[in-house]
Order: C-alpha cells, then structure tokens, then sequence
C-alpha cells in the first residue's frame, strides 16, 4: 500500500524471548475463530451462545471507534530496550528516519463546554474525578487562538494506541488519525495536529489529544462514542443475569497491514475468571492481527485488569483498564 507516493514499510517481529514472560501468571487461552472484514461482518458469525443482537451491535459500535493511524517519523528519544527487558525496543535502531507505518487505536471524547468537561454520559469530569476545570475558556485550536470571536464549545477527542507505535510528541507531530475506513469506497474522515496527553512506556499506553471546534464533526465522534458506552453498560448487565455469568467472547478490530477494518472473534478455552494475569493467543490468532495498537475488548466483562499483559508469539498486551488491554507486537 502507498501513502503520498511512498510505500509504506510494515515490520513485524515474530519473536519473543522466553525471559521476558512472567513467572508463572494465571493464564487464559483464547482461540481465534475467525477474522473477517467489517463491511461482512453479521450476527451470524458469532459463537451461537454469544449470537444476540446487543453483542453484535457493541461489536459494531467498538468498531465506529477504531480509527487507522499512520505515523512518519521515529523519535531519537526512542530507548534501546523494553522497560525491565532484555528485548529490543521496536524501531530503536530507526531514530529520525522517515519510517511510515500504520497501526490502530480507539477514540474517546468529552465535550467541553466554557471550560467544563463532559463525558460521553453528560456527567462533568470535574465532578466525576475531582479534577479541575480546563485551564481556559474557549476552544485552544489554532483557528479560534486566531480569532477574534473563538468558540466556547469545543470537543477533545483521545487516540488510545500503543507507546511502541507512537512514542512521544515528536511522532506525534507526524501522525494522522483515519476514521470510517471500513471499506475503500466509503470516504475516509482524516485528521492530524495531534498531541501526546499521556504516555506510559512501562504499560505501552500512549493517549493523543485532537481538539476541535466543527460541530458536525464534534457531535458526530460524541453521539458514536456514547452509543458505545450505553451498550456497553447494556451488554453488561445482560451478561450479569445469564447463568454462568461472563461470555467468553473476545474481539478485537484492525486495521492490518494499513487495510480496512476487521474484526477478529476470539472464544477463551477452559474456565474464564474475573481476574487473571495473563492471556495467551495461538499463533493463528496472532497471525490474525498485525495491528499494533488495537484495543481487545472481552464481552460483558466490567474490572477485568490485565496485570502482567499477554506474551506470545511476538505479541504482548498491556494494562489499559477496566475492559481493555492493548496489542502490540
């Protein structure tokens, strides 16, 4: 695939040293059973326990959020090794070059309104985390800091990618955020002038920050990560009444090797439980990826926390949070 003229360069290590696994974690193994385009994606091709329509739809709406990222350049802050590793960290021996390369992320959004943050429920952040207000009262894009009349209104829209794939805000500068990539006939949503809003390398968590004023863009990212929030919630509770409690269901959305959106379905095989440490993919399911930065999402469940991360074949998922890990390879 080719990006402004150039070929893009797409590097994946399917190596992992025994010594950088965990001692023994508690683990879970998860199966993929199929990997299929989002535009072919139906009800029909989930497991039969997991074929309802609230599980279909918050796979649907899991993947309005997922966004293509490309970045251009390799930071020369990027270290030689992994935190607490003897494996090399990926791109070191790159730095400053123009390598371009693609990965996924998924997007969250506040609204922010004279200085007060939203969330996708409507609940003030300030109030929800006791955190302040934003330091300023209209929107801080360079249009309005241009303007003599800048918007009160604005949105923050949070790239949730991996620190490996974007590393810091010098990579950040160079990188652009696709949406609506889900077929090449379908007009793609682009934007860049991004910035990092925090970084954790020990934990491979990155978070880039988009500001915007467009209010048609604005409410369109708002009203699609609220619906997935609601679903979410909705799914959860469902989960909760059915008799073995939890689904086994896994997926994950990407876009490998810089293509449209897939979804990949995984089922966990053996008992599941609330908290474990690990998770280990077959190498078919790791084949079925390549999309560093993707967000594995496990179905109706609530604090799942992935202590240690998953370690496979050149793959390793990281702690992100309630419901969430990271992929990276």
């Amino acid at each position: 695939m080719e990006l402004n003229g150039e070929r893009l360069k797409m590097n994946f290590n399917t190596e992992i040293n025994k010594e950088d696994l965990d001692d023994k974690p508690r683990i879970m193994n998860a199966t993929c059973t199929k990997t299929i385009p989002l535009v072919s994606f139906t009800m029909a091709d989930l497991p039969d326990k997991d074929r309802n329509k609230d599980a279909y739809d918050l796979i649907m709406a899991a993947a309005n959020k997922t966004v293509r990222i490309t970045v251009s350049i390799v930071s020369p802050h990027r270290p030689n090794l992994w935190p607490k590793m003897s494996r090399p960290y990926p791109l070191y021996k790159e730095k400053l070059s123009n390598n371009i390369r693609t990965g996924t992320g998924e997007i969250d959004v506040c609204k922010v309104i004279d200085g007060y943050k939203y969330n996708a429920q409507l609940v003030r952040e300030d109030v929800l985390l006791g955190e302040s207000e934003t330091p300023y009262k209209t929107c801080p894009c360079e249009t309005c800091q241009q303007s003599d009349k800048p918007s009160n209104t604005w949105w923050e829209v949070f790239v949730h990618t991996a620190t490996h794939f974007v590393f810091d805000d010098v990579e950040a500068r160079h990188t652009t955020c696709d949406l609506f990539y889900d077929d090449q006939d379908i007009p793609m949503v682009s934007f860049d002038k991004v910035s990092v809003h925090s970084v954790n390398t020990l934990k491979d968590k990155c978070v880039l920050k988009y500001v915007t004023c467009d209010v048609a863009r604005g409410d369109q990212l708002f009203k699609i990560v609220k619906i997935f929030e609601e679903l979410k919630h909705k799914v959860s509770e469902t989960y909760m009444w059915r008799p073995n409690h939890l689904s086994k269901l896994k997926f994950l959305v990407t876009h490998p090797q810089a293509g449209c959106k897939q979804i990949t379905v995984y089922e966990s095989n053996g008992s599941d439980t609330t908290h474990f440490d690990s998770i280990t993919l077959s190498e078919t399911a790791c084949r079925c990826l390549l999309s560093c930065g993707a967000c594995f999402h496990s179905i109706g469940k609530k604090n799942i926390f992935f202590r240690h991360g998953l370690q496979s074949i050149g793959y390793r998922v990281m702690p992100a949070g309630p419901n969430e890990v990271y992929l990276r390879h």
